[in-house]
């Protein structure tokens, strides 16, 4: 289901913004989004990621609401959907990038794990904690684009990323990589992370930011936020939802229950016959996203959502230690919101 992706549009830059763990094609979400809702209906995802389903939704016409549990998910999807101004994030990554000489980045910077010697030059490091300082990416628009653009490229190939060699989407072992690294000499990237960011949020912001209909997602546990979304829509200050995404078969027979006051119909004893794609209950489409082992239900998607995590822990998990720890300041731990 991999299609071309046009980067001479906005769009087409932001859409793919964040390289995350079992994240499905945008042109998936794209056909699923047109075939199944007009222009104005509104696209539930209480599984969010990165936000793929709710960004095609805002950018094709229609309204998205997406819940996300993972800071890095939450990051991505967030960041695109409302980027700051360029100028704005430019000059909030030349402030950290002043702020991360202060001594007590340089001596944080040593004191670090050898995973992080051996991931990061000195002054990528020291950056690095000053981001994870100052940034405030729960509450302020750039500071939440600036982090997205440093986790787009904390880790990947040789000269294209801040770090040593390093796949993108899945964790690796901090021993396993120190292993890696050592037996192929491979060194971190002497870079300056200021210069390195402003040139790709140059590229990144060259054809603007994408015009988006008034979708949002929420940080937190669907379980938790889900009610009140419901309660909104129950009150009329939130439309009712036309199409929802689904995952995680271990937990959507709750989820499904929680929202089925959100929905015309009841879709918790909704028919999902095997093999199809999709079902409907009342005016509410509800689309599938399946492990490999039920490829049959979606065949395009077989390789793609291959060890897709089924627990929250494993979603966590699936980021690379630098990122959990960039993002792991108390202050930003999921609240309530709505």
């Amino acid at each position: 289901m991999a299609r071309h992706i046009d980067y001479g549009t906005a769009a087409g830059r932001w859409a793919g913004l964040g390289p995350y763990y079992a994240m499905f094609p945008t042109g998936f979400a794209d056909r699923v989004v047109r075939e199944h809702t007009q222009a104005g209906d509104l696209v539930l995802d209480p599984f969010a990621g990165r936000g793929t389903a709710i960004f095609s939704a805002a950018t094709q016409g229609r309204a998205g609401v997406g819940i996300e549990i993972s800071p890095v998910g939450f990051v991505y999807a967030k960041a695109k959907l409302a980027a700051a101004e360029h100028d704005e994030v430019a000059h909030r990554v030349q402030e950290i990038g002043r702020v991360a000489t202060a001594a007590r980045y340089v001596e944080s910077a040593r004191a670090l794990p050898p995973f992080f010697h051996r991931c990061f030059a000195a002054p990528v490091r020291r950056f690095l904690l000053a981001a994870r300082d100052r940034l405030d990416w729960r509450r302020s628009a750039t500071d939440r684009t600036a982090m997205a653009i440093l986790l787009v490229y904390l880790h990947g190939n040789e000269g294209a990323a801040l770090s040593n060699q390093m796949r993108q989407t899945k964790s690796m072992s901090p021993d396993y990589a120190i292993r890696w690294w050592k037996e192929h000499n491979a060194r971190p990237p002497q870079v300056d992370p200021v210069d390195f960011l402003t040139s790709r949020l140059a590229w990144r912001y060259a054809k603007g930011t994408p015009e988006c209909e008034s979708s949002t997602v929420y940080f937190g546990n669907s379980m938790t936020v889900l009610p009140r979304i419901a309660a909104r829509m129950a009150r009329g200050d939130l439309r009712r939802a036309k199409l929802l995404l689904r995952r995680r078969p271990t937990t959507e027979s709750r989820t499904i229950t929680m929202i089925s006051g959100c929905v015309s119909g009841c879709l918790a004893a909704l028919p999902m016959p095997q093999g199809t794609e999709t079902g409907s209950a009342a005016n509410l489409s509800i689309v599938r996203i399946t492990r490999p082992s039920s490829a049959r239900c979606l065949p395009a998607l077989s390789g793609y959502c291959d060890e897709m995590p089924r627990s929250t822990s494993e979603r966590t998990r699936a980021s690379s230690p630098a990122k959990q720890r960039l993002l792991s300041s108390e202050r930003h731990s999921p609240q309530r919101i709505l």
